[in-house]
């Protein structure tokens, strides 16, 4: 008589030979509950995660250079792994080691404990609500600290977070936690490499606007600073600063710091250096890839290829009667992600705006997280970005026109300002 241990191992086996049955066993209906009604954790629960994370791997996942047709035959090598898990962590254990040897970057499973503390949650601010994104070394970087932060004081934007409670850092959702609870984290800091270990209280943060930066710099001039592109971006009083910057030579626009967050934002900034129409990157999802394949007969996997394929990308759609039509010079570092990637690579490609500072994050993977049975949710990337000049910043960042490491923050603005009006920096 099979047992369900049998079962689970005659399952993981077919997942290599019949990757689209498994899809068939989807259980659609249970998705957007997975929160909120947890099941027993047993053989046959297992079983239904597999085939959820094998459907969201085939129709939603993307990452440049990943063959995800290869999964299913990938994961059946962990089968004794996964059926010799006891407990939900032990599970999500095994299923991350596969997604991490498959190269999945910013994948993982998150097992119920730690999901439930996500529901509703962003996906880059979550437990010392901090922004971070993956190191190319391994760890988390720091790309943003909020007022509001726990770490507030303790992290620095640049900092690398080694390891969480003992354990190696792999993704934001590490750091969930139960409110008022400390995270124990080893860092290694930004300015001269020392690594130290702080205790982070997490806390329970509300979206609030982030202050915007800006001042007039004698009659030509005029900086601004963007602290972010999430929920705290503010398009009322940067609409009022571009106003202000009328008849105005040159600009610096101060992307420090800035973690990235909503596509919507970043492209509203855009709209004040951009004609409607104009299109300013090419993100590279699934669905993209799908098409290229039927148009071109070509693999899905090469992101270069499908991008130069594509005939859509993310275009600023609004004409803007404050447009900036001066010269414009943006301030980057360690702490410039996502967003501020695409903002700042979209001016220097089509405003030749020299980036000012040092080398920005390299993250640009859009990451999204799905519900799965049983309370668990995974974590993973669901677009790839190439800019319209055919540069993938993912992994490696901007490197600056003009690199800057002194200590003093406005050496950059006055560097900046003088390249901008032609004089030796």
């Amino acid at each position: 008589m099979l047992t369900m241990q049998h079962l689970l191992r005659a399952r993981l086996r077919r997942i290599a030979l019949a990757a689209v049955a498994i899809a068939l066993c989807i259980l659609n209906t249970e998705v957007a509950h997975a929160w909120d009604d947890p099941e027993e954790f047993g053989p046959v629960l297992k079983e239904q995660i597999l085939a959820q994370v094998q459907d969201h791997i085939a129709r939603q996942v993307y990452v440049h250079g990943v063959e995800f047709g290869d999964w299913p035959r990938h994961v059946a090598r962990y089968a004794n792994a996964i059926e010799n898990a006891q407990t939900p962590d032990e599970f999500a254990r095994a299923l991350n080691e596969a997604l991490e040897r498959f190269g999945i970057s910013h994948a993982s499973i998150v097992p119920p404990r730690m999901a439930r503390d996500l529901g509703g949650a962003s996906t880059s601010e979550i437990g010392i609500g901090v922004s971070l994104r993956p190191a190319s070394g391994g760890g988390l970087r720091v790309v943003g600290v909020p007022d509001d932060s726990g770490a507030r004081g303790l992290l620095n934007p640049g900092d690398v977070i080694l390891t969480i409670d003992g354990k190696r850092a792999k993704n934001e959702a590490d750091l969930a936690g139960e409110v008022d609870s400390i995270a124990l984290v080893r860092v290694r800091r930004v300015k001269g490499g020392a690594t130290e270990e702080v205790g982070v209280t997490r806390k329970a943060r509300a979206p609030e606007f982030a202050p915007v930066g800006f001042r007039l710099v004698d009659d030509d001039a005029a900086y601004l600073s963007i602290a972010t592109f999430s929920d705290g971006y503010d398009e009322a009083t940067i609409a009022q600063r571009f106003e202000e910057i009328k008849g105005r030579s040159f600009l610096v626009l101060d992307l420090r710091g800035n973690g990235g967050g909503r596509v919507t934002n970043f492209l509203h900034l855009l709209t004040f250096f951009f004609e409607p129409g104009t299109r300013v990157g090419i993100p590279v999802g699934s669905e993209d890839a799908a098409k290229f394949v039927l148009s071109t007969g070509l693999p899905p996997s090469d992101a270069f290829l499908v991008a130069a394929w594509m005939k859509d990308g993310y275009v600023v759609e609004e004409d803007r009667s404050a447009r900036f039509a001066g010269a414009v010079a943006v301030l980057i570092d360690g702490g410039s992600a996502s967003a501020s990637e695409c903002t700042a690579s979209a001016l220097r490609e089509l405003r030749r705006a020299p980036l000012v500072g040092s080398r920005s994050s390299g993250a640009l993977l859009v990451s999204r997280f799905f519900p799965l049975p049983g309370g668990f949710a995974m974590q993973a990337p669901v677009m790839d970005y190439i800019t319209v000049r055919g540069f993938r910043p993912e992994g490696v960042g901007l490197a600056p026109d003009i690199t800057v490491r002194s200590k003093d923050h406005e050496e950059a603005v006055r560097i900046a300002i003088k390249h901008l009006r032609g004089q030796s920096p």
